[in-house]
């Protein structure tokens, strides 16, 4: 019976070690997912202004 507890600890140990890992990996991840979305924000309001300023442009010539 011991030999099974200690395998059921062992086991254990390791599924509390595989879910810190994979904590970590999920704020890595979610991490670069906002970067993604800030990078892509910021690509949309650099595209309305060249928008804006061929606009700008097209009514001056």
């Amino acid at each position: 019976m011991t030999e099974d507890t200690a395998n059921t600890q062992t086991l254990q140990e390791q599924v509390k070690a595989l879910r810190e890992e994979l904590n970590k990996l999920n704020e890595q991840k979610e991490e670069v997912f906002a970067k993604r979305n800030e990078i892509g924000r910021e690509i949309s309001k650099l595209i309305g202004e060249i928008k804006a300023l061929k606009d700008e442009r097209n009514k001056l010539t």
